[in-house]
């Protein structure tokens, strides 16, 4: 397996602009795929090297499945291509399993994961309900679907805030319009001297009318955020639980719903309902964390040094828990630089 000349020149540049050795050899590594530094060579030559050695050993199919699962977009982009006119797709690592969401760390939360990855899977789970008290990080979740959503690109997040309604609490309207110019579908039409239910009903249905699409494969996935933060109205609740029934009884079949801070129904009986009580995070995860990341980085840390490291974290955050949550993927940085040099992911 042999690239033509073009797309060989193509290849080297993207991962020589993009990559420097250190990540180049991590990565590399996982693959068992040496690095020949070539004596006074600039990293083109370097890259040069590693695919031409990959053309003769066999082992290129390997190496563009490796960068079409980097963490730079424009490397990925052209090892996909190029895979696909080899005939050989790429065989990425999960992407539900990834510590970094977009620049933002992402830990823990592994139950959490594997619900989302059954939501969005061929499964009966339509609608997935997290808990936790504030402020434990479920805002966070919207971060994780939406890279999901961009790593397979099967399904279109919509993200509703109630607490973007700041001035005034959310009527059923509003949030049906933001749903709507999310989607790119035109203004919906609702009979405004209906009283408030029979309004969510045909809202609901107009929206029934639009994403009429047969098919069951997740392709809307709507998170419903500031349940617990914000004054919601009756009407809008209303609306809320016939967009979850919705995807429950399949009027939509395509459509999957994340609720964030919902109590208002007890919906967890219902085996297509997933459920998830999110803790805030702590120093065990953190420590965790710190041992994967030595792994990656090829450096010796015992867990006793992953704990102290662990703890410093803590010591560097506000102690406002609110202000901690937000600070927490900015710290653990902070500490992952001084700790290793560099940052791993």
């Amino acid at each position: 397996m042999k690239l033509p000349g073009v797309d060989f020149k193509r290849l080297v540049t993207v991962v020589a602009d993009f990559y420097d050795i250190d990540n180049l050899r991590i990565d590399l590594r996982g693959i068992n795929h040496p690095v020949r530094i070539v004596g006074g060579g600039t990293l083109d030559a370097v890259v040069y090297d590693v695919v031409l050695d990959a053309e003769r050993t066999g082992r290129l199919a390997d190496l563009l499945t490796m960068f079409a699962a980097c963490r730079y977009p424009d490397v990925r982009e052209v090892a996909d291509e190029l895979l696909r006119g080899q005939g050989s797709p790429a065989m990425q690592p999960d992407p539900f399993l990834t510590d970094l969401v977009g620049q933002r760390l992402y830990v823990d939360r592994t139950l959490l994961r594997s619900h989302f990855k059954d939501l969005v899977s061929a499964s009966k789970s339509r609608v997935l309900v997290v808990t936790g008290q504030r402020p434990c990080g479920k805002s966070f979740t919207y971060f994780f679907v939406t890279h999901i959503a961009a790593r397979l690109g099967t399904f279109r997040p919509v993200l509703l805030d109630l607490a973007d309604w700041n001035s005034e609490p959310c009527t059923p309207y509003g949030l049906m319009a933001s749903i709507a110019k999310q989607l790119r579908l035109g203004a919906p039409t609702m009979d405004q001297y209906a009283p408030g239910a029979a309004q969510a009903v045909g809202l609901v249905d107009w929206l029934v009318g639009e994403l009429n699409h047969p098919s069951p494969k997740c392709q809307y996935v709507f998170v419903i955020d500031g349940l617990d933060r914000v004054l919601v109205l009756e009407e809008t609740g209303n609306l809320l639980a016939l967009l979850a029934g919705a995807a429950l009884r399949e009027k939509i079949p395509g459509l999957r719903v994340v609720l964030l801070g919902y109590s208002r129904f007890d919906l967890s009986p219902l085996d297509s309902v997933l459920t998830e009580d999110v803790r805030p995070i702590d120093e065990p995860v953190i420590c965790d964390l710190f041992l994967r990341l030595a792994d990656l980085a090829e450096v010796d840390l015992d867990r006793e040094g992953a704990e102290l490291a662990a703890k410093h974290v803590f010591r560097l955050l506000p102690k406002d828990p609110r202000q901690r949550i937000g600070r927490m993927s900015e710290v653990i940085r902070t500490v992952e630089v001084r700790l290793f040099g560099r940052e791993v992911l």
